[in-house]
């Protein structure tokens, strides 16, 4: 291990100085041969992790020393994946200025320079956690307990982490959502499969909070981009990160307008606790310029072609279908909606709104497997989506024209579809069947 990559790693993220001398010490009296590389292996971190405290000094020892030094020498050979997946270096200081930020943390709260999070920062070497502006993603498999709809336990998922000095303001947070649809949209960063949603599990997303902060509160501002499907009123983890830790009610600090609202709260015979919600927030945008967002182009498209039959059978939607559906219609959006910085990535419609609408959602389905579907909502056709392994096959212009046949034969007109600029095969097979674009717009 190179104590010299090591301490220069810490100049770099601008580690304290009174902690340079007692890391270098710990660094130079390390045991030989601690399996340091397997902490920057996604699937091998945290248990790595395990064995190598097995073989240090107990953190209160060294206030943590040794811990830090085998997370720097970790960081260094992280960053050197960093660079092969030509990730930015921007990215990589702001994702390890947590090892700054946890000691001065920690500084503030006891007094002493001492490291006590390298339960922690495994996520971090293991390239599973990264800081894209304000916010911390972690990319990781949802964990067993209270689900959102549609997100099954071992699901992957964007775990969002909210850093001491995070900064809540509108721009920074869209800011913060773009940059994680970007980043990981790329394969190579999610060995569990694509990311199904962002998920958040906070005392920031409490309910109580709500009643106790000004409408143009930051934390406010971020938990309404949160649709809450668990509440915990038991957990108490936001007394470490709103008090400095567990106190009796009567010393309880009032030293913020937020510690002086909660403990009265508290003092009211109220709860506060913890809630988990998943990110819903439909119009993420990145400023660009004067603050404009990304824009989009949509057509409204109009039918202007002759009389169509179509002999192709399908059938209602049905609640079985809804896993199947799902998989297929999200699949088929989520190339354009990462492009098009949309979010939720993951944009089907709930059980209970496709229960909703399945007689006007129809189903192809080919030896008991669903190959295709179409939505037909009063005159508009929509929601046309066919399994990525069937396409290029023709089923797309059979559901299409199936659709233009339906609202025929009621005697519906104009028969219209909207279609984004952006997918182009989508707008050739309109085109090429009989439609013509009667209005663009930027939306």
């Amino acid at each position: 291990m190179e104590d010299k990559e090591l301490l220069t790693l810490a100049g770099r993220l601008n580690l304290p100085e009174a902690v340079l001398a007692p890391l270098a010490a710990a660094a130079k009296a390390l045991p030989e041969g601690l399996p340091i590389k397997q902490l920057t292996e996604p699937e091998a971190a945290a248990a790595d992790w395990k064995t190598i405290t097995a073989q240090l000094p107990v953190w209160q020892e060294d206030n943590g020393m040794a811990q830090l030094a085998v997370m720097l020498a970790a960081a260094c050979r992280t960053e050197e994946r960093y660079r092969r997946e030509d990730i930015p270096a921007e990215v990589f200081l702001s994702t390890m200025d947590c090892f700054r930020r946890f000691l001065e943390e920690t500084h503030a709260r006891t007094g002493q320079w001492a490291f006590d999070r390298g339960f922690w920062t495994w996520r971090q070497t293991g390239g599973l956690l990264f800081r894209l502006g304000t916010l911390e993603f972690e990319y990781r498999r949802m964990r067993p307990g209270p689900q959102p709809e549609g997100i099954e336990a071992e699901a992957p998922v964007l775990s969002v982490h909210i850093p001491s000095d995070a900064v809540l303001e509108r721009e920074k947070l869209d800011s913060s959502y773009n940059m994680a649809l970007r980043f990981f949209s790329q394969e190579r960063r999610c060995p569990w499969g694509r990311p199904r949603a962002m998920v958040c599990s906070s005392w920031l997303l409490a309910p109580a909070l709500d009643g106790l902060l000004p409408e143009s509160s930051g934390i406010r501002r971020f938990a309404g981009d949160y649709r809450i499907y668990d509440v915990d009123e038991e957990d108490q983890e936001f007394y470490e990160w709103l008090f400095d830790g567990y106190k009796p009610l009567e010393e309880l600090p009032e030293h913020t307008s937020l510690q002086r609202a909660v403990k009265a709260h508290l003092a009211a015979g109220g709860r506060l606790g913890m809630a988990r919600g998943v990110l819903t927030h439909k119009a993420i945008t990145e400023n660009q310029g004067g603050g404009m967002g990304v824009k989009i182009a949509a057509h409204t498209m109009e039918y202007q072609g002759g009389r169509i039959v179509s002999h192709l059978q399908l059938r209602n939607y049905s609640a079985l279908d809804y896993k199947e559906y799902k998989r297929i219609y999200e699949e088929c959006f989520h190339d354009m909606r990462i492009a098009l910085q949309r979010f939720p990535i993951e944009c089907c419609g709930s059980r209970e709104e496709l229960e909703r609408k399945k007689e006007e959602i129809y189903i192809l389905e080919i030896d008991g497997k669903i190959i295709g579907s179409v939505a037909i909502y009063g005159n508009e056709i929509d929601d046309l989506v066919v399994e990525k392994s069937f396409q290029g096959m023709g089923y797309g212009t059979a559901l299409l024209r199936f659709a233009v046949s339906s609202l025929q034969s009621n005697h519906t007109s104009p028969i219209i579809l909207h279609v984004a600029d952006w997918n182009q095969s989508a707008l050739k097979i309109y085109l090429k069947n009989g439609f013509s674009i009667v209005k663009t717009e930027e939306i």
